[in-house]
């Protein structure tokens, strides 16, 4: 049964098409990436097709698997279409006959938006997604990966939506013998003679001679199917040494390698290999090698029929597949298993996804614990009054009445009047040269009149390197930079904060520009008369000696001493969020009218796609 939008497929878009497993209103259907419709936006979340909800159409199914009495949330992406019309479409979602959210997405960037708790008051419930259109016109919203996600755990019904983030070994564990899954599965690893070492960000596994990690075989680990990605980062120890040596693999049969990677005998290369249907061994090798004693991160993506390699963000090679990618119950094993050796080094960072990651998604892996990361708050920490700062620079903060709570990827800081400080360092110092501060941010409520501290850079009021607001009179953040010019430089965003949603935000000094990305793409910028100042005051998120906060809950701060590009600001802003349910396709003929409202009418863009088989 096809949980998402992926079916049947369509070239370009279709009103109302059959073949899915969701219902559709007249002004509602399906429309793949490079459409008529979608050439404004980023690529679909998951797979290569959306729902669109046009004007007041709608979306419903009917889902399975919930225990009655069970809380549970909707988690949705969803954006603007942006090629027409943007920013205007909102949309209700409704569980059976209880309305549990609202919600206008900011932008044709896609954002992950999350619902109000409801109850399941039986093991079928329907999910309707409805266009409001309150705006009045031709409005379009797109829909895509949508899961059904318990308050706390995840759901125990394999025929619920479940999250693509499948997976994730962050290898941070420092001591032991269990690599934590910090997905919230609970699928662990074992190391098996391996031991911890210094990471890309934090801690990472090192492994030496027949070494390894071990994590063992589940339900949800059967990847090959469908679309699938596997990404880490991996630091080999030395050259080749005339064996092959095993990256990773899943599979207890050396005919199982769904999916395997190693390095070859005679150089660096990657052979990176899939079992399908016509040969329990189709796959290809990198073009470039993975240099000894540094990090390399790899990205190993089933998309369709190609199976790819990207090599620090960057596609390195890809192969057409004959036959059909087929999944194995054996274990996930790095660096060794019972038939091959190891002695790779180090891994950081494993995660394993049930979905192709788009191009932006593997930049912003391959970029978000790069160069310049002077700071990194990830707000797992989930107890005690203390914040992690994972980039190994040791300036942790400190809880001043925060607490925790649910986050866009594990826990988060809670902050509600209340204040979270991080003490000055020389290398928290920013605004001599280009910066970037990266964040999530979930707002409580609309505006009450007064200025609500999100986050600043200063122990006195005029200390404004870096500092932002949200307004008195809206949702809109205020950011400011002090400069040689003035203390109080800055602009304000075009975009809004979404009451009780997620929003990516990334404040950027570049040269004399200084830029708010929200959701992953430019809302605005302001030209700098002068020179940005440095000071020596505290980091502080929510409430600080000047300003109070209110701002509910912030996720995975983050400090660079560099301004981050476009598409690692994108990157950041999607690679963290699970990603589910997913779309359809089916080439229909012309629009036609409809009693609920008029068909989109302009180009018709088909899209074509040819995949290069590597020798």
């Amino acid at each position: 049964d096809d949980l998402g939008f992926e079916l049947p497929a369509v070239a370009s878009y279709a009103y109302n098409p059959d073949g899915s497993a969701w219902t559709f209103s007249y002004v509602s259907g399906v429309t793949a990436d490079h459409s008529g419709f979608t050439s404004g936006n980023p690529p679909a979340p998951q797979g290569r097709q959306v729902a669109f909800i046009q004007k007041s159409g709608s979306v419903s199914r009917t889902l399975g698997g919930f225990a009655s009495g069970q809380s549970c949330v909707v988690r949705f992406a969803a954006a603007q279409r942006g090629n027409y019309q943007a920013l205007r479409q909102d949309l209700q979602v409704m569980v059976g006959d209880q309305v549990v959210g609202t919600f206008v997405p900011q932008g044709s960037a896609y954002q992950d938006l999350v619902t109000s708790a409801f109850t399941a008051s039986g093991p079928t419930q329907v999910v309707r997604f409805i266009g409001l259109n309150t705006a009045g016109g031709d409005n379009t919203a797109f829909i895509d990966d949508i899961r059904i996600e318990p308050a706390g755990a995840p759901l125990p019904s394999d025929d619920v939506p479940l999250a693509d983030l499948l997976g994730h070994w962050r290898f941070d564990d420092a001591g032991g013998t269990v690599a934590t899954d910090s997905s919230g599965f609970g699928n662990h690893g074992a190391l098996l003679g391996a031991g911890w070492t210094a990471g890309v960000d934090a801690g990472a596994v090192a492994v030496q001679g027949a070494a390894g990690v071990r994590i063992d075989d589940a339900p949800r680990l059967r990847v090959g199917p469908s679309d699938f990605s596997v990404a880490m980062w991996v630091k080999v120890a030395r050259g080749p040494d005339g064996e092959w040596r095993l990256l990773a693999r899943k599979g207890s049969q050396d005919w199982e390698r769904t999916f395997a990677l190693w390095l070859h005998p005679d150089s660096n290369r990657v052979h990176y290999r899939i079992g399908t249907t016509a040969d329990w061994n189709e796959g290809g090798d990198s073009v470039g090698e993975l240099p000894v004693g540094a990090w390399t991160h790899l990205a190993y993506v089933r998309r369709g029929a190609a199976l790819q390699l990207w090599v620090n963000g960057a596609l390195d090679s890809q192969v057409a597949l004959i036959g059909e990618p087929v999944a194995n119950n054996g274990p996930i094993c790095l660096a060794s298993d019972h038939t091959w050796p190891g002695r790779a080094g180090a891994f950081d960072d494993l995660r394993l996804y049930g979905r192709a990651l788009s191009a932006q998604e593997i930049a912003g892996l391959a970029s978000a614990t790069a160069a310049g990361l002077v700071g990194h708050w990830r707000f797992d920490d989930g107890a005690g009054a203390v914040a992690t700062d994972s980039s190994g620079l040791g300036n942790h903060g400190a809880l001043l009445g925060a607490g925790w709570t649910a986050g866009v990827d594990a826990g988060a800081v809670a902050i509600d009047g209340s204040s979270l400080r991080i003490d000055d360092a020389p290398a928290l110092q920013v605004g001599a040269s280009d910066f970037s501060v990266a964040m999530w941010v979930k707002v409580a409520r609309g505006p009450d009149g007064d200025w609500r501290l999100l986050a600043r850079k200063g122990d006195q009021d005029w200390e404004r390197t870096f500092a932002m607001w949200v307004r008195p009179e809206s949702n809109r953040i205020h950011y400011r930079i002090s400069t040689t010019a003035y203390w109080n430089e800055g602009g304000d965003s075009v975009g809004v904060l979404v009451v009780g949603a997620w929003t990516h935000v990334a404040y950027v000094r570049r040269g004399s520009d200084l830029c708010l990305y929200l959701n992953g793409v430019l809302d605005s910028r302001v030209g700098l008369a002068g020179s940005p100042t440095v000071n020596s005051g505290a980091i502080w998120l929510g409430s600080d000696p000047w300003w109070s906060g209110r701002a509910d809950a912030i996720d995975d701060l983050r400090l660079y001493n560099r301004a981050l590009g476009a598409e690692e600001i994108m990157g950041l802003s999607t690679s963290m969020v699970p990603v589910h349910l997913g779309r359809l396709e089916d080439f229909g003929e012309q629009p036609t009218r409809h009693d609920l409202g008029l068909a989109m009418r302009g180009p018709v863009t088909f899209a074509a796609r040819a995949f290069m088989t590597y020798p």
